[in-house]
């Protein structure tokens, strides 16, 4: 089932708080964390908590406030859990819940959370997941356990492993509906290109367009969705992601991958249109795409490979994930 895999696109404003009613030993100032998830299909989200001053088998409270501003009912669930860092797919679950609202209604909530007794001191990933109409979403804040002064968190959080733990409501146990720019994988036939000045050959779909602007394809002409090959020659110290990944841009996933002619990262992420500089607002979304970037090693010199996937919505991200994976499968170097 695709919803398994979507994570819906946020629009996330760093806001400052404090919570109420909060249960804590006395433990001096703790420093509150605030986040409003405003999702484009008008699906809010907002919580707060602490961002650090937890302790094992202290009971907690965090502020939930949801709002259904779409034109359908909203049933949902949510999901409070604490993650471990990656490489790690711990999942501590530590509230559970389903709703139901009816367009134009809300609700807001103290949620009690009792951390884990044998919590060892430490960062944190304190998630939550809600399912949305269009799919289930995870917001992670990093959160310190312990008295230790927080350092800035730069690893990745095991976010599959969380929505695997928090399992969707019956009623949204819904297959998608098929839109003009999905092909079912078992019609689709392709034709083996070689990327000039790459040293570079895949495998695109015979009945997609190669677009004006490069190496890339789409079944809609100039539109979404696409896929397509970038390079570039890096010069020390350029790193890939850096000289490749577009921007304005928030990073949603990443991940390591190994292809047979070289590893690197997959990162998925939203690209925004460019934002007025006097403005607070968020941009909004251009495009949410996955990346794979290979940095292959001849000599001195290194080229960066960017496989690219790019999409309207991340629903639409998914319809092609079979075609986009294709394109990796059968990627190979030239020479």
């Amino acid at each position: 089932m695709l919803r398994k895999h979507l994570t819906d696109l946020w629009c996330v404003f760093a806001l400052v708080s404090l919570l109420t009613a909060c249960v804590v030993p006395d433990e001096g100032q703790r420093h509150p964390f605030g986040m409003n998830v405003a999702g484009e299909d008008g699906a809010e989200v907002s919580w707060e908590g602490y961002a650090d001053g937890y302790r094992p088998s202290v009971t907690e409270t965090i502020r939930l406030v949801i709002t259904n501003h779409t034109d359908q009912p909203w049933d949902g669930r949510l999901c409070v859990q604490l993650l471990e860092p990656r490489p790690s797919n711990i999942v501590m679950p530590l509230a559970e819940q389903e709703f139901d609202l009816e367009p134009g209604n809300g609700f807001s909530q103290d949620v009690r959370i009792e951390m884990p007794a044998s919590l060892a001191p430490g960062i944190y990933g304190l998630a939550l997941v809600v399912y949305k109409p269009s799919g289930p979403v995870v917001n992670v804040i990093p959160v310190q356990v312990g008295t230790d002064e927080q350092e800035p968190f730069h690893g990745e959080w095991p976010t599959e492993a969380a929505l695997e733990a928090c399992p969707a409501p019956q009623t949204a146990d819904v297959e998608p509906t098929p839109t003009a720019s999905t092909e079912p994988q078992a019609q689709v036939t392709y034709t083996e290109v070689e990327v000039i000045g790459a040293g570079l050959q895949v495998e695109v779909p015979d009945s997609w367009q190669q677009l004006s602007t490069g190496w890339a394809w789409s079944p809609v002409g100039e539109g979404l969705p696409q896929i397509g090959v970038a390079w570039r020659d890096l010069q020390p110290p350029e790193e890939p992601e850096a000289a490749l990944l577009p921007s304005p841009s928030q990073v949603l996933a990443s991940e390591p991958i190994d292809l047979s002619w070289g590893s690197g990262r997959r990162v998925t992420l939203e690209v925004y249109a460019p934002g007025a500089e006097d403005s607070d607002s968020q941009a909004p979304v251009q495009s949410v795409q996955t990346h794979v970037l290979i940095v292959v090693q001849e000599g001195a010199s290194r080229r960066a490979y960017d496989l690219v996937a790019a999409a309207g919505s991340l629903e639409e991200l998914t319809a092609i994930e079979p075609i986009f994976q294709h394109l990796l499968d059968t990627a190979r170097l030239a020479h």
